[in-house]
């Protein structure tokens, strides 16, 4: 857990509009890179709804422990950055230093949480999973059960929600 000054140093410093990932330490920038992909993926068909804004705040809060606050900074910044050309390879690279591999796959599951979230798998969300799968060194095979998992999970049809 942060310190309250080091606290409230990230948080004034996440919220400036000219944020350069460089200028983070590795933890920090793993949040990030993980808040970012998790909006990324929510926004892959172009809306962003609020059960996936709703599945990253939980997510997040879980994952790294942070208040409301911070993670609406979070999210907020990730958004911000989505709406320019996003470069997500940075973010991969990121993940993949950081995460041990069955963490990977625990992240893969993340993303397919958020993927469902709006009870619908979009094309371009299966890509995108597809893409991160390959980036993040999990072959095909367990990538379909992470997300059969996921989907049995929320009690999901795979058939009912791809479109």
């Amino acid at each position: 857990m942060y310190s309250k000054q080091m606290w409230k140093k990230m948080t004034n410093f996440i919220s400036r509009s000219n944020i350069s990932y460089d200028d983070l330490l590795e933890k920090q920038n793993m949040h990030i890179a993980a808040a970012s992909l998790f909006v990324h993926t929510a926004l892959a068909d172009k809306k962003f709804h609020r059960k996936e804004f709703n599945k990253i705040r939980g997510l997040v809060k879980d994952r790294f422990d942070y208040d409301d606050a911070f993670i609406d900074h979070l999210i907020s910044h990730a958004c911000r950055t989505n709406n320019e050309e996003m470069d997500i390879d940075k973010f991969i690279d990121v993940i993949n230093r950081n995460l041990k591999p069955e963490q990977r796959e625990d992240f893969l599951g993340m993303i397919w949480h958020i993927i469902i979230a709006d009870g619908k798998i979009h094309p371009f969300e299966q890509h995108l999973a597809n893409l991160l799968a390959a980036r993040l060194k999990i072959n095909s095979i367990k990538h379909e059960r992470i997300k059969k998992s996921i989907l049995e999970s929320e009690s999901i049809s795979n058939d009912y929600i791809t479109h």
